[in-house]
């Protein structure tokens, strides 16, 4: 019997046995080294690399409502006593210069005060209903920058937004994100320290403004 040479067996054919000489053995839909994929994820839960310029994470926020059983003009009109309207003349101070004495001002200012306000119940008259809700920008300058040396993406959420609204059912109340959740996310002791100190004042002076 007579030996089959070698050269006279034959091997089945690979799929890349058909490339050309040199082309690469990736398979043909498998995204190059180069080829950026749409979307990835890092290691860290709810982060997400959308492209070379954008990310999105998820946080998770709490959400306060504090009620009131008493009319939205009393509520109202106790919220605007007790906070007063922010005094910007340490703006000018810092315009000129004047650290410490923008800084002397900001100490001696009130714990906490509206930056601003917007009646967003006339708004509503645009589409024919009558409400009354109005939001408000409350909190300190220098609670700010005592946040944002460390973190200035905390300047997102500082001042502090909060609704002052009536139902359709009458029910008056306030509503706000908790800032110990919003200045949460950036993972920062030093911003957290503060944020909690932020809560709590905010907290106990709306509960002062309902009752």
């Amino acid at each position: 019997m007579r030996r089959k040479s070698p050269r006279s067996l034959k091997r089945p054919r690979s799929r890349s046995d058909n490339r050309a000489p040199g082309a690469s053995c990736r398979e043909p839909n498998a995204p190059s080294e180069e080829q950026e994929t749409p979307r990835s994820l890092s290691r860290d839960e709810g982060y997400s690399m959308i492209s070379s310029s954008m990310s999105v994470k998820k946080v998770t926020i709490e959400h306060v409502t504090i009620r009131s059983s008493n009319t939205f003009a009393a509520v109202r009109a106790s919220l605007e006593a007790l906070v007063p309207r922010l005094d910007d003349g340490f703006l000018t101070l810092l315009r000129f210069g004047l650290m410490d004495r923008a800084r002397q001002e900001l100490e001696s200012a009130a714990t906490l005060s509206i930056f601003g306000s917007r009646d967003h119940g006339a708004l509503l008259a645009i589409a024919g209903l009558g409400r009354q809700a109005i939001q408000y920008d409350i909190g300190n300058p220098l609670t700010a920058s005592l946040m944002t040396r460390h973190r200035v993406s905390a300047g997102l959420y500082a001042p502090i937004r909060v609704l002052l609204r009536e139902s359709p059912e009458s029910e008056v109340a306030f509503e706000y994100d908790r800032p110990a959740s919003t200045f949460g996310q950036f993972g920062d002791e030093r911003v957290d320290v503060v944020a909690r100190k932020l809560d709590e004042n905010l907290e106990s002076v709306l509960h002062k403004a309902a009752s």
